[in-house]
């Protein structure tokens, strides 16, 4: 069915990115893009956690939670300005109500199946939610893990988190665990943000425990390798995505921190000034010569300069020509006419 818009009856409109969609729609946490629309639509330069969570109803942890991941994402930039405490307090509900309450959508099917019911969900209770947990001794191993890493026992958003992940995306209670550890190993100890890392991972095929597990080292490295060239390249603030690509393939063509320094400063004896994009060709121009030891750029800078300072030179002895010139007396050479 098409529906036609009438757009001078929604009154003031704000944008909204659209890679948001086109790259994340199908697996990002719905209450993220609660957050992203929230974060959005305001005249604000600088926006407040705490009254986002008020606008759309979420914990301050969720909220921060999903600004992270969209500026992770390079979807937008949201700088964190001050060092705020991860709070993991969730929405408050009255006692009498929780022990009913609907918890969040689960994905009632496997994605890998494709069903016209691949789209359906399900909504468990709290008590739906204990009685599968019960049952399913590796889901309980799980969740009393889970229990041990958030020092405190997990809400029924968060296992229905867990069930989602365990029923409908196929992930096993260790990968669980690992996906989750590493979301605690860069700072964000939160299911909601572990479940949409697993989701960005299994849309990308990483799905296996072997994959999922080097997926997390390399993410880790990449973060500690970033961490340093923006510090020695004095970048303030979250990395652009251009920025994070640009680092991502450095790394993948095996340049260590020092190389990159290095390029670096090569571009600001040539340039004043940092250049990613001119790094990055001096960088590509190496890795196409299959350098990837500074050693070996040192030496391969030091002949080629030595290279052209030898081509500059003249291919005779300027000194003796001169002497010559010098000494030269036209009176002492005879001219004889050819015989005919």
């Amino acid at each position: 069915m098409k529906y036609k818009i009438s757009a001078p009856v929604f009154g003031k409109y704000f944008t909204v990115p659209c890679s948001a969609v086109e790259n994340f729609i199908r697996f990002a946490d719905a209450d993220f893009y609660k957050a992203l629309l929230c974060a959005l639509c305001t005249n604000e330069s600088v926006i407040d956690s705490l009254e986002l969570s008020k606008q759309c109803g979420l914990s301050v942890g969720k909220v921060e939670d999903a600004l992270e991941f969209w500026s992770s994402s390079g979807v937008a930039c949201f700088e964190r300005l001050t060092e705020d405490k991860e709070q993991n307090t969730e929405k408050a509900v009255p006692k009498a109500q929780s022990e009913n309450l609907p918890v969040c959508l689960t994905e009632a099917v496997n994605p890998m199946k494709k069903t016209a019911s691949a789209t359906a969900k399900v909504r468990y209770t709290t008590k739906e939610l204990a009685e599968k947990v019960e049952k399913n001794k590796e889901l309980k191993l799980l969740t009393d893990e889970l229990q041990k890493i958030f020092g405190r026992p997990i809400n029924h958003t968060e296992t229905a988190a867990v069930l989602n992940l365990y029923e409908y995306y196929g992930f096993s209670a260790a990968e669980i665990l690992i996906i989750l550890q590493f979301c605690v190993d860069i700072g964000k100890k939160s299911m909601a943000y572990a479940e949409t890392v697993a989701k960005d991972w299994f849309s990308k095929g990483i799905t296996e425990y072997d994959q999922i597990e080097a997926e997390a080292q390399r993410q880790l490295a990449l973060r500690d390798y970033s961490n340093k060239i923006k510090s020695d390249f004095g970048l303030e603030g979250s990395l652009t995505k251009k920025q994070r690509e640009y680092f991502e393939q450095w790394q993948a063509w095996g340049f260590d921190e020092k190389i990159v320094s290095y390029a670096g400063e090569i571009c600001r004896d040539l340039k004043g000034k940092n250049i990613l994009n001119y790094i990055n060709g001096i960088l590509k121009n190496w890795h196409e010569k299959g350098f990837d030891k500074l050693d070996d750029i040192l030496k391969y800078q030091k002949d080629y300069k030595e290279e052209k300072n030898q081509e500059k030179e003249p291919s005779y002895d300027l000194k003796l020509w001169r002497k010559m010139a010098e000494e030269f007396d036209p009176d002492t050479i005879s001219f004889e006419e050819d015989e005919a």
